[in-house]
């Protein structure tokens, strides 16, 4: 499909929220050439959804059925192939851009000398108002220079260069859900994810000092931070002599939980929590201490392996139309989200990996 050069897409992916939903997609509208709605919603609010849409006359908006598998990360690449313009901005149906970021997009995409531009999105409220705590979010993006792998939360691949919005009017607000693990059903993937081959500890600790900082590639690439970071992981594998597709230990998931809580606890400015980073951290390494003693603790992980160095996307093939289409219609009325994405995955690994 042939792009339309200097116009914009908005990627949503939604799915029973039809008024969170709506509401993005009126804040956005005027600003954008074309938004797309991947609406993984029961069939009542679906239908709700495109009834809206007439009744509201939201001609622009375009909205395709998909199936949950629990959150929408490894359906990005198919869902950027439905968008038709050269530029697409990726948010989720709890976030909003700031009046001045909406105003400026147009003028920001026609004058853009980089393929991707990262957005100060502010993470946290307390009695009614947004703290100073942020994270930088790749999401306004040329949709042919950027690749998802389907990792949760993960940082785009980007072709080119990466750039960030320094304005302070340009940000965007996360309104978080209270507790996304118990309603996403978080805790049941992470058997499947969170193990870690050497490769990946690399890869995961050197991709959150990239995304603390948003730098572009180049420019992290040359930072002292990150070579001193790489020579320090690389040299402590040498000295355990530990194997780049071995399984990190239980003093390295512990080193790992500990690095990412505290650093989030220093950019929030924190005290207590970063006090406690070493608490939280031992506690998660215990946990995943014991899923290794359980019986199926090596398929796991070789699962887990694969789909961290794959990426979900790949390893599911996720981003053909064919796919979709096989999964969509098999799983159509059935039970979906976490639990079928585990279940696609251990599928995949039984036919094509397992031993």
């Amino acid at each position: 499909m042939a792009l339309k050069r200097g116009k914009l897409s908005v990627l949503i992916f939604s799915r029973n929220d039809i008024a969170e939903a709506l509401g993005l997609i009126k804040s956005l509208y005027k600003a954008a050439d074309e938004i797309v709605v991947m609406d993984s919603s029961d069939r009542k609010q679906h239908v709700a959804l495109i009834a809206a849409k007439k009744a509201e006359g939201l001609a622009k908006l375009k909205i395709l059925p998909i199936f949950a598998i629990g959150y929408p990360d490894p359906l990005r690449m198919y869902a950027l192939q439905k968008c038709s313009n050269e530029w697409v901005l990726l948010m989720d149906t709890d976030e909003r851009l700031s009046e001045k970021l909406v105003q400026d997009l147009n003028s920001i995409i026609s004058s853009a000398d980089a393929s991707a531009f990262a957005i100060r999105r502010y993470e946290e409220m307390k009695e009614g108002k947004f703290t100073d705590f942020f994270t930088w979010q790749v999401r306004l993006m040329k949709r042919d220079k950027i690749t998802y792998r389907g990792l949760r939360h993960e940082q785009p691949i980007i072709k080119g260069s990466l750039k960030r919005l320094e304005s302070g009017d340009y940000y965007m607000e996360h309104r978080k859900a209270p507790n996304p693990a118990r309603e996403w059903g978080y805790n049941k993937l992470e058997k499947l994810d969170t193990r870690l081959s050497y490769r990946m500890y690399n890869a995961n600790m050197l991709g959150f000092l990239a995304k603390m900082t948003a730098s572009s590639e180049r420019e992290f690439d040359r930072s002292k931070a990150k070579k001193a970071l790489e020579a320090l992981l690389l040299g402590y594998e040498k000295l355990t002599l530990r194997g780049q597709a071995d399984e990190i230990s239980n003093f390295d998931y512990f080193f790992y939980h500990f690095y990412v809580t505290l650093g989030y606890s220093i950019k929030r400015g924190d005290a207590v929590s970063a006090l406690q980073s070493g608490v939280s951290a031992w506690g998660r390494a215990k946990q995943v201490a014991a899923w290794r003693r359980e019986p199926d603790s090596k398929e796991l992980f070789e699962i887990s392996k694969l789909i961290n160095e794959l990426g979900v996307t790949r390893f599911l093939e996720l981003d053909r139309e064919a796919t979709i289409r096989t999964i969509y219609n098999r799983y159509k009325g059935k039970s979906q989200g976490i639990d079928l994405l585990i279940t696609l995955l251990k599928d995949k690994y039984d036919r094509g990996y397992k031993s």
